[in-house]
């Protein structure tokens, strides 16, 4: 398994003046064994405060279809899950993107760029 991000930063509305931070988070699977296995690979996605009106968060291209994924015991805001059943030999690519959209006068903490 390789999981590989990537992120640009764009400008929009010179007046209103917006940050649109675009995160490509990319996963590949590749199945060795001789039996057919079932996988589920959960991702994370940041979310706004709530009431946070000025930040917005867009998901965007999902390949495959993903699910909300609700932790049972300690609750997290912002999961996903990949359900998959790999037969024997086979590869998965799976692709997710988000928008952040912020103020272009604010900033994320830590920095506009996010680790993946």
């Amino acid at each position: 398994m390789a999981r590989n991000t990537s992120f640009e930063e764009e400008t929009s509305a010179l007046m209103s003046g917006s940050l649109r931070l675009r995160h490509t988070i990319r996963i590949e699977v590749v199945h060795h064994l001789k039996e057919t296995v079932q996988l589920e690979v959960r991702q994370r996605i940041p979310v706004a405060h709530d009431g946070d009106e000025q930040v917005e968060i867009v998901t965007r291209d999902v390949d495959p279809e993903w699910q909300a994924f609700q932790q049972g015991c300690r609750p997290i805001r912002g999961g996903y899950r990949w359900k998959l059943a790999l037969p024997p030999g086979t590869e998965q690519t799976l692709r997710a993107s988000y928008v952040v959209q912020i103020p272009s006068k604010h900033e994320i903490v830590g920095g506009n760029r996010r680790k993946g």
